[in-house]
């Protein structure tokens, strides 16, 4: 009898200790201290920064210990609000983690999105790293959506839509977007020497013409301006559309208008090439219909004009 009686006391104790073990552990996706992905899997300390984790039944939500010891879910999450200024949209997002860097990439959304291309926020990724919780991206173009992208330091990844305002019209003392007119007309040059300076002229985009294997492909944009009394300059944002709503933008940080006698223009020689690059990439060949360019200098709408490829 007395062997069975401690048999059984024997077995619930090693219950007792399974579960005190088991309560011991618990499955958590982040580390509220240090922000790592821990992949939703057991632990009691945090494998990375070793600190303990709070086990009381959070079921792999909790990443913020609160300062009465209570446990809530991380907030990471892109704020809808873009501050402008100077044609620079800022973006903010909340992160309860502080998981720093961060890096940050967009996308056009007002259109169909199988139809749109991620591009890192900054250029490049090496340009698109944010010690903080905000970064200024000057390719957003104004009244228009678009998707953000923000990854921390251990790649968890958001993405939130964010609404950029419009811009107001141009205007700079006298000078207004009434008198800028904005003047498109085709170029190419030759891809092996990659010099645009030496753009040629075309009389008209033919899609099955265009022989990407050789040329780049883009537009002689021209501003024409009344006479200045001085030289103008501002960051330039040039936004081109094709027919079926894909969108690419250039920023110009520094576009200089000249004085000339009577008046004149200043122009790019070729641009927009990586444009048609991307559409012939991805759809075989550049789509034929009508297409058009915007034009914003300090955050302000100049004009715009239209091409078609045929």
């Amino acid at each position: 009898m007395r062997t069975g009686r401690r048999l059984f006391f024997s077995i619930l104790l090693i219950l007792i200790l399974c579960l005190s073990v088991s309560a011991a552990l618990a499955a958590f996706q982040y580390c509220p201290y240090c922000g790592k992905d821990l992949e939703n899997k057991e632990y009691a300390f945090c494998p990375y920064c070793g600190k303990q984790l709070d086990t009381s039944g959070s079921g792999g939500v909790t990443t913020t210990l609160g300062g009465n010891g209570s446990i809530s879910a991380r907030v990471f999450e892109v704020s809808e609000t873009v501050r402008m200024s100077h044609g620079g949209a800022t973006i903010t997002w909340t992160d309860s983690a502080n998981a720093a860097p961060y890096y940050v990439a967009y996308r056009y959304a007002d259109g169909n999105e199988s139809d749109q291309v991620w591009y890192w926020a900054g250029g490049d990724e090496a340009s698109s790293k944010a010690g903080s919780t905000s970064f200024t991206c000057y390719n957003l173009v104004p009244g228009h959506a678009y998707d953000i992208s923000v990854a921390d330091s251990s790649g968890k990844e958001i993405v939130g839509r964010v609404n950029v305002p419009g811009a107001p019209e141009f205007v700079d003392g006298k000078l207004k977007a009434a008198a800028l007119k904005v003047k498109l007309a085709p170029r190419y040059f030759s891809r092996s020497a990659y010099d645009v300076t030496n753009a040629k002229s075309l009389k008209k985009f033919v899609s099955s013409q265009m022989d990407f294997a050789s040329n780049c492909y883009g537009l002689r944009l021209e501003i024409g301006h009344p006479q200045l009394g001085k030289e103008r300059h501002y960051p330039a944002l040039l936004a081109f559309y094709a027919p079926n709503s894909y969108c690419w933008s250039f920023y110009d940080e520094d576009f200089n208008m000249a004085t000339f006698a009577n008046g004149g223009s200043t122009y790019y020689y070729c641009v927009g090439s990586f444009f048609f690059d991307a559409l012939h990439d991805k759809y075989g060949s550049v789509p034929r219909g009508n297409y058009r360019v915007e034009v914003y200098f300090d955050g302000m709408y100049v004009g715009q004009n239209s091409f078609s490829v045929e």
